[in-house]
């Protein structure tokens, strides 16, 4: 849509733990450095197994990052830290071939010793540990893998191994440290490999593991070799983890800062300049609702990715707080999300005066919280988004139950009174479409059309849309701006879509964004027309524009239908005085139309114009008008009578037609065209005669009883 807009998009927001200590926006890096200095200051020799415990993203990698970091940098000369990640490894065969030769690998770089290789001490140590031919390490033949390595085992005793190796790293002066990551995200029968694998080498001098994983996930995963039950899981790791460390939760805080940060940074790269009570109205809403859902920053950055998508695309569409809420339901209550996009109608609809009463909002509360009870446990937090994005639904909890969110929006939306929401018909769509659809017209081009009030360009703009099948479109939006227009705007958009006229609507393929049906697409193209008038508060200045649109309107279909509609309203503005000025001024218009046109040509418009013209009409006018189309087409005499007898009730008495067309030219026209001395005996013996001969017959008679000659 707007490729600008793309084009200044930011990263995403890649979900990798931090690796500096000046990224480090949640306290982990404090302990880091206990570990490191737990580690580093420990004299006893023996072999230790830390667990570093925590839920998929609370930042157990990132602790992991700043101790190598931390190692690396401070203690390189003493320790040789040796990171491995056995999720990397398809499966165990990959996972214990790979650890031990990263484990050789990084051994032999970093610690020499003369001429031998400790690396190469510690593969021989494990071949011999696990004989080929007895033994199998979690269905493994480990001895068959060493083969595969081409090493060979030499005769020293395992312990001889053992002491060999134990002895180097306290010649060099090195500790150890090997570190496990993602051992929770492993299959069960990989975690158990890994554990087998630690405990295996556990027994070494000098040598410390860092295991990172969520204790929940692992000992549940462990558990059917140990009892069945996670808490015989539990046990089972306390025989390996000599030292438990549980990280703390992240604070709430913590996560809203980073994420309130991340959202700042997007919303300035985009030139989205939130003020300060719309940047209110989004941190209060998100600590209502959103808040309690994000407990990890893995979750903050689904978040921040979802926007770094969307926001380019939408950014001047749409209302920017409703549409950072609204993606936090998509991430957080997918299935309240779903339900709001496939209900539409029972978000947006506002309460009827038949439905305002307390049974229905009780019963209607009660039917909500039940349906929204299926998509999420938190449904009051979930209320207070829906209570912020859609006004219709807090109308029906409001007066049972006004708590402090719903006054709270109520107070903030005579304020703000935003606009481009989510509530709105006009804009709903693009809410879950990231676009403006074929059938929409954007805020920019409905910014560009308004800024061509005086200019030629505005019909041409206006017929283009109607062109393209935007016609309900450009209704629906001109609509909800009535209030923003001033005087003169008002009138220019007026006269502009009556002289255009609904003839476009009737003929074209229009296409529409709405969400709630209209009675007709020319139904509402005139009923806005005479709302843009009502919009006039002066009753003289309202009575003006009317007038101009009955002038200068197109006068088929819209002015005589638009006239119809306007004369019957109620409303005290628009006296009979009025309204027979009009209906002259129109009347006239019609005569003139069809000076050059036939008025029976029009069948579908014939009654309407008809009663205008016998209405308002001026007599000799609408004579002359008559006797031109009659004296071209006799015929047309019989249905004018039949026509014009069908407007309204006549009983055999024509007096009122008097002011449509002259009796005496009718009379002769009729004497021309019938024979009426057999017609009228005819007329007189049979009952079943066509109807519009039997009204010529008894508007003959009519004629001479009063004293017509014919």
């Amino acid at each position: 849509m707007h490729s600008e807009n793309l084009d200044n998009q930011s990263s995403y927001i890649i979900d990798e733990p931090v690796k500096a200590k000046d990224e480090d926006k949640l306290d982990r890096y404090p302990i880091a450095q206990r570990i490191v200095k737990t580690i580093a200051a420990r004299n006893d020799p023996s072999s230790l197994v830390i667990g570093l415990y925590g839920e998929w993203g609370e930042g157990k990698s990132t602790v992991l990052n700043f101790v190598d970091s931390i190692f690396s940098s401070e203690y390189k000369d003493s320790v040789c830290c040796i990171r491995f990640n056995p999720w990397y490894f398809r499966n165990e065969d990959q996972l214990l071939t790979n650890f031990f030769e990263i484990l050789a690998s990084k051994l032999d770089e970093r610690i020499k010793f003369n001429r031998e290789r400790i690396g190469e001490f510690f593969k021989d140590y494990l071949a011999k540990l696990v004989p080929p031919t007895t033994t199998k390490f979690v269905g493994i033949d480990i001895g068959e893998m060493f083969n595969r390595w081409g090493s060979l085992i030499s005769g020293i005793s395992l312990d001889e191994r053992k002491k060999r190796i134990e002895g180097i790293l306290e010649e060099e002066k090195k500790k150890i440290v090997i570190m496990i990551d993602d051992i929770d995200r492993l299959d069960k029968n990989e975690i158990q490999t890994v554990l087998k694998l630690v405990k295996l080498l556990a027994n070494f001098k000098h040598t410390t593991y860092i295991l990172a994983f969520d204790v929940e996930m692992v000992a549940t995963a462990i558990s059917e070799n140990y009892g069945d039950d996670k808490v015989a899981g539990k046990n089972f790791l306390e025989k390996i983890i000599q030292v438990p460390i549980l990280l703390p939760k992240i604070s709430r805080n913590s996560i809203e800062s980073f994420c309130f940060r991340a959202i700042r940074q997007e919303l300035e790269l985009l030139d989205i300049n939130l003020n300060d009570d719309e940047w209110l109205r989004f941190t209060e809403n998100f600590e209502a609702g959103l808040s309690i859902r994000i407990q990890t920053i893995r979750m903050v950055k689904r978040y921040i990715n979802a926007l770094i998508f969307a926001l380019p695309q939408i950014k001047n569409e749409v209302n920017i707080v409703d549409f950072l809420l609204l993606e936090g339901m998509r991430i957080f209550y997918p299935k309240l999300y779903i339900d709001i996009r496939e209900n539409s109608l029972e978000y947006i609809s506002s309460i009827s005066s038949q439905q305002n009463t307390p049974e229905y909002k009780q019963n209607e509360s009660n039917r909500l919280t039940e349906k929204w009870n299926a998509f999420t446990n938190d449904v009051r937090l979930a209320k207070n988004l829906l209570f912020c994005l859609f006004p219709n639904i807090r109308d029906v909890f409001f007066t049972l139950n006004p708590d402090n969110s719903i006054v709270r929006e109520l107070v903030r939306e005579d304020k703000l009174q935003p606009k481009q929401r989510v509530c709105s018909e006009e804009y709903f769509r693009r809410f879950f479409e990231y676009r403006i659809s074929d059938s929409d017209i954007s805020d920019v081009e409905m910014y560009k059309l308004f800024q061509q009030f005086t200019s030629e360009s505005f019909p041409k703009t206006i017929e283009s849309f109607f062109a393209q099948g935007k016609a309900d479109t450009l209704l629906l939006k001109i609509r909800s701006r009535l209030k923003d227009f001033s005087i003169q705007e008002t009138e220019k958009i007026a006269i502009t879509l009556a002289e255009i006229g609904s003839q476009h609507l009737l003929n074209k393929n229009q296409k529409s964004i709405r969400l709630i049906p209209i009675h007709s697409l020319t139904w509402d193209f005139q009923n806005l027309v005479y709302d843009l008038v009502l919009e006039l508060s002066d009753l003289e200045e309202r009575f003006n524009l009317l007038q101009k649109v009955i002038e200068r309107g197109n006068l088929i279909p819209f002015t005589i239908n638009f006239f119809k509609y306007s004369i019957t309203d109620e409303s005290y503005w628009l006296s009979s005085e009025r309204k027979s000025v009009l209906g002259q001024i129109l009347a006239t218009r019609v005569v003139r139309y069809f000076e050059e046109k036939s008025i029976f040509d029009y069948d579908e418009h014939f009654k309407l114009l008809i009663e205008i013209l016998l209405d308002f009409g001026i007599k000799e006018e609408n004579h002359r008008l008559f006797e031109k189309e009659i004296k071209a087409k006799p015929e047309k005499a019989t249905q004018l009578l039949q026509r014009s007898c069908g407007v309204r009730p006549f009983s055999n008495d024509f007096n009122a037609f008097e002011n449509l067309f002259n009796f005496e030219f009718m009379c002769n026209v009729f004497c021309k065209v019938y024979d009426l001395d057999i017609e009228l005996k005819k007329c007189e013996s049979e009952q079943n005669i066509p109807d519009e001969q039997k009204l010529v017959y008894n508007f003959l008679k009519r004629q001479c009883r009063h004293g017509i000659d014919i």
